[in-house]
């Protein structure tokens, strides 16, 4: 892929996960067809849109992301 026409984007506001729990129902659940879900990994949604719900590969969460204390 031609990554040229990218450019990098900062988020402005915070993101609401939690961590992804060994076995649990995916269900409702978005999850990217090169993801398996693991420990380590984390369940994001959107708080304005409860029903927008994602799941976040634990190595693109450690690189990305830290807590908000």
């Amino acid at each position: 892929m031609n990554l040229s026409k990218f450019k990098a984007y900062r988020k402005t506001g915070l993101q609401l996960m939690r961590p992804y729990e060994a076995g649990e129902d995916m269900l409702g659940i978005s999850v990217a067809n090169t993801d398996v879900p693991e420990v380590g990994g984390m369940i994001a949604v959107d708080p304005s849109n409860t029903e927008d719900i994602w799941y976040i590969a634990k190595e693109f969460f450690n690189t990305n992301y830290e807590l908000v204390i």
